[in-house]
């Protein structure tokens, strides 16, 4: 009785339930970071011994993880044959970390050019600081943006909205409340700081509320949560990211062609 007089006046929220296709779609995006979060844990580790064994790469072959570095790591020569022992190990799940991790990516590539995505991706991927995973980590995790009738819940969805806390009459603004979707906050933070270098506007609301706040985080994180609402709004009324005057769009040829195949792709 108690439920369905509450159910009754509108005082119970509404849950969203994935389809079994959507719970999959999104397993397949999380599966992916669990190996790309894996990965950098064996390399964090070899890192670690190859420090504590006082091993350093020439000035040459300081390249992040290229094959190169790869290769000068294989072949070093050890004190102790255990030494490359342990090295061969972690050196080989390593590899198969990375060929896991490369396969996941391309079978994300193509979920993102069927007809579910195509057009939302091509969309989101405009917008400067957004590539295809991250658009397509957007899209999985939230799926239906139109449930969201209101820019703040959405934004209270992704954990991007002030906490309170009250003292009498008083009402003070704390941190965010982190309650929300961690995948999708998480990719916006990284976002911003690449569209703070494109979208002038963007970049002048971060300098005054970094010298407002005194901190650069807190300034990135409400540059987040504008970047979350506007992500809403392209997808709601299907809108292109348009920046302000003195902006510019991330055209370089990478990000051409990475809108360009999903324009060009017929399913």
């Amino acid at each position: 009785m108690i439920v369905g007089s509450a159910l009754a006046g509108g005082f119970l929220r509404r849950v969203h339930v994935l389809t079994p296709e959507e719970r999959a779609h999104r397993q397949l995006l999380r599966t992916r970071n669990q190996i790309e979060h894996h990965r950098r844990q064996v390399q964090n580790q070899i890192k670690s011994m190859l420090l504590f064994h006082g091993k350093r790469p020439a000035e040459e072959q300081k390249e992040r993880w290229s094959e190169g570095h790869v290769e000068w790591i294989e072949n070093i020569e050890w004190e102790y044959a255990v030494l490359k022992t342990a090295m061969e190990s972690m050196l080989k799940m390593y590899r198969e970390l990375t060929e896991e991790y490369k396969h996941l990516t391309s079978e994300i590539e193509q979920l993102g050019m069927t007809e579910k995505y195509r057009e939302r991706v091509v969309l989101l991927t405009q917008i400067p600081g957004i590539g295809t995973f991250t658009a397509m980590a957007i899209l999985v995790e939230i799926q239906n943006i139109e449930r969201f009738r209101r820019g703040e819940q959405f934004a209270s969805y992704l954990g991007l909205t002030p906490s309170q806390h009250s003292s009498g009459e008083k009402i003070g603004m704390g941190h965010i409340t982190r309650c929300g979707n961690y995948e999708v906050r998480t990719r916006l933070v990284e976002s911003s700081w690449t569209l703070i270098r494109y979208d002038a506007q963007a970049k002048a609301t971060y300098e005054r509320i970094k010298h407002q706040t005194g901190s650069g985080r807190k300034a990135i994180t409400a540059i987040a949560r504008r970047l979350g609402l506007r992500v809403r709004r392209v997808l709601i009324y299907k809108e292109p990211y348009r920046l302000m005057a003195g902006g510019r769009l991330a055209t370089g040829r990478d990000k051409r062609r990475e809108v360009n195949r999903y324009l060009l792709k017929r399913v």
